[in-house]
């Protein structure tokens, strides 16, 4: 597996998240990493745009965050009390 380059945008408000809680938009810095499609590919296709068949640089990356995403959700969700009257 090549090492990750991680690019960053030049225009820091490209992207924004919401609070709900405060209703407040804040800038959302998203960090694009440098993955080798065409090295790292099933066959068929568009091999450099076909990320889904990537599974060493994209997928397993992927399924981590999102499996930490869930577990994180579950923690709070687990955690939260129901209000008190």
């Amino acid at each position: 597996m090549t090492q990750q380059k991680i690019l960053y945008p030049e225009h820091a408000g490209l992207y924004e998240a919401f609070d709900p809680d405060k209703r407040e938009l804040y800038p959302y810095i998203v960090g694009d990493i440098q993955v080798d499609n065409m090295n790292n590919y099933v066959g068929g296709g568009l091999q450099a745009h076909n990320y889904w068949d990537n599974k060493p640089e994209f997928i397993k990356p992927l399924a981590k965050i999102l499996k930490n995403l869930v577990e994180s959700e579950l923690i709070n969700h687990e955690t939260e009390q129901a209000p008190t009257v």
